[in-house]
């Protein structure tokens, strides 16, 4: 749990997956991914290059991501892109990040700046298929 940070969640306006597993959205879908409950999850189709895309109310600074995967469902790696207000409306890569394939939560430090939308992009996955799995995200 991330102490003394005030969670985004709230200042997201809408959001959006690659891919939900088998059109299953009542059982896996995107509102699975900031719902706050640890016993439901997005878990996306098979292939690679996933991806998670959060548009806020505001611009927002966000200093950590907070990801709780599946084991054997995590991303190998993840980039994180973004488009800040008042920019080019081009999606620009900001961070690089190497998540462990374990079922814990995992904080990432980030430091991303005038974020109007956020992209978190799976390339690969540590599921032969390419699929990812994620309990709880959120944002700070």
């Amino acid at each position: 749990m991330v102490e003394q940070a005030q969670s985004l969640i709230p200042k997201i306006e809408s959001h959006g997956v690659s891919s939900v597993s088998g059109k299953n959205h009542s059982d896996y879908g995107k509102q699975f991914l900031i719902d706050g409950d640890g016993q439901s999850c997005w878990m996306s189709d098979q292939g690679n290059s996933q991806y998670v895309k959060l548009k806020f109310s505001e611009s927002v600074h966000i200093k950590k991501l907070l990801i709780m995967f599946q084991g054997g469902f995590v991303a190998k790696s993840i980039i994180c892109a973004s488009k800040t207000e008042g920019g080019s409306g081009k999606w620009e890569q900001k961070a690089a990040l190497e998540p462990q394939d374990s079922n814990d939560e995992q904080i990432f430090d980030v430091d991303l700046e005038n974020v109007a939308e956020l992209k978190l992009l799976f390339p690969t996955s540590t599921d032969f298929y390419g699929r990812i799995c994620i309990y709880k995200l959120d944002v700070y």
